[in-house]
């Protein structure tokens, strides 16, 4: 296939339409090379971003005041962010919620220390057990702390705070 320039472009109507996908290939990148040698990106940039400043369409700034009108404007916008927040308040609030997420994993943890607790009692329990079952000593201190017995001929002298 034959190609030929014309004033800083490739001329797509001088390639043959036979394997039109590849000549048409060629030609992107005959263009894309020529564009990127002429223009450096930054130039590039400049140039697209004045032109294109043309066709951009203006928004208006939304002021306090204009609030319900902009609301009336953008109905469907504003129907997005209705439903976007009932939903937001949906998943955090319902029954299966991250708030009730919390509480459960709060409660959770309470009940965990709660077993950590008594399992440590139970271990001091099991202990004490032990010591009482082969040792007379251990069963005399018992007696005398919980109960308040003593030995015969033992005289037991009890200090009361003053108040």
């Amino acid at each position: 296939p034959s190609l030929s320039f014309r004033e800083g472009c490739c001329d797509t109507a001088s390639v043959s339409n036979s394997d039109s996908f590849f000549n048409g290939f060629i030609s992107f990148q005959i263009y894309y090379y020529m564009l990127f040698s002429v223009f450096n990106l930054r130039q590039l940039f400049l140039h697209f971003n004045e032109n294109m400043k043309f066709y951009r369409k203006i928004k208006k700034q939304v002021d306090p005041e204009n609030i319900a009108e902009t609301i009336k404007e953008n109905k469907r916008t504003t129907a997005i962010v209705v439903a976007a927040f009932l939903l937001f308040l949906y998943v955090l609030f319902n029954s299966n919620g991250i708030v009730a997420r919390v509480r459960l994993e709060v409660k959770k943890s309470e009940a965990l220390e709660r077993i950590r607790s008594a399992e440590e009692e139970q271990k001091k329990l099991k202990d004490q057990s032990k010591a009482l079952d082969g040792d007379p000593k251990a069963v005399e201190k018992v007696a005398r702390e919980k109960y308040g017995m003593v030995r015969e001929n033992e005289k037991v002298y009890k200090v009361v705070p003053k108040k």
